[in-house]
């Protein structure tokens, strides 16, 4: 691909109004329907936007970032608030510091997009999925639009498929989030859900 990667030093954008209004995680997250009793890992959870509030969802949250910095964000704000079941730990892109078949949900959030080589990153993924788990990708529309990644930098729904069916991963749904903004409206972001078989 190979992918641009997200300045740390720009994490309080991932924090900021702008991405508040168009990605609330509250929506995101009522989308992933998580159990109680579920263990998942944020794969390139930057600051920990949708870390801190899946730990109150799930038993557990593994926070996976390539940045030191993200990973010390995490510890910290997790740390400040009290909050014990997150596991922040620094990864590199394509081997997740993770036991096999150790989770039963992955979330990337503008993740697929920045990755140098999907073909090895898919396969390590399932490979800490457990049997019936789900990853779930979102990602900015292939479409233009006036902000996000340049338009040859995003993803298709039908590229994600195949990164993800060669990994052993099958297509379960999709859906598209959309906000408008003085008087537009736009698809702020897509998502993909997989299933391991």
């Amino acid at each position: 691909m190979p992918g641009h990667k997200f300045n740390p030093r720009n994490a309080f954008i991932l924090e900021g109004m702008l991405r508040r209004f168009f990605m609330p995680w509250q929506e995101v997250l009522a989308a992933l329907a998580p159990q109680r009793s579920d263990v998942w890992v944020d794969i390139g959870c930057g600051p920990g936007y949708f870390t801190i509030p899946l730990a109150s969802l799930v038993q557990k949250v593994y926070a996976l970032d390539i940045s030191e910095r993200m990973i010390e964000r995490v510890k910290d704000k997790a740390g400040n608030l009290g909050i014990t079941n997150i596991e922040p730990k620094l990864s590199q892109e394509n081997v997740l510091p993770l036991d096999d078949e150790s989770v039963d949900g992955a979330f990337l959030v503008f993740v697929v997009h920045e990755l140098d080589d999907p073909d090895r990153f898919f396969p390590e993924t399932a490979r800490i999925l457990r049997k019936g788990g789900r990853a779930f990708v979102v990602e900015f529309p292939k479409e233009n639009v006036s902000f996000g990644p340049p338009l040859r930098a995003r993803v298709s729904k039908d590229q994600a498929d195949s990164w993800a069916s060669r990994a052993g991963l099958s297509p379960a749904r999709s859906w598209k989030w959309s906000r408008s903004l003085f008087g537009w409206r736009y698809v702020s972001m897509v998502g993909w859900e997989y299933t391991k078989t």
